[in-house]
């Protein structure tokens, strides 16, 4: 069954290598964060169970559009007013929801993040697939 694991955090303090502009991490904490996600990725990919993820840009880059009563609007930001945002994502392949979890809680910036994992939906009501 495929998961999706939702990394969460807050932009002013998030930790992850990409965002590391908004910490104050020391070169030497930088260079352990850099070498715990590398080990992190290599062993999820070892493990043949990461199918794909990736870090998100910064949260004032996005756009959020909606429609109501035929009008489209397009705002700056994530449509979520909270301090916590989308920070990337992973999907992964797993037997049992534990695993998931299992890869979840290894994600090194835990500590400074919220992680969640989600079934996929089932894939009957995945529409945007194109049969080949």
């Amino acid at each position: 069954m495929k998961y999706v694991i939702l990394i969460y955090g807050n932009p002013k303090n998030w930790q992850h290598p990409i965002f590391l502009q908004y910490g104050d991490l020391s070169n030497e904490e930088q260079d352990r964060q850099l070498a715990a996600f590398d080990a992190f990725n290599a062993k999820l990919e070892a493990s043949g169970k990461m199918l794909t993820g990736t870090p998100l840009a910064a949260p004032e880059t996005a756009k959020t559009l909606k429609e109501r009563d035929g009008k489209l609007s397009i705002t700056d930001g994530p449509y979520a007013e909270a301090k916590e945002q989308l920070a990337g994502f992973m999907l992964v392949d797993c037997e049992r929801i534990e695993e998931a979890y299992e890869i979840a809680k290894s994600f090194p910036d835990i500590r400074y993040a919220a992680v969640e994992v989600r079934p996929v939906g089932d894939e009957k009501y995945q529409y945007w697939r194109r049969e080949s």
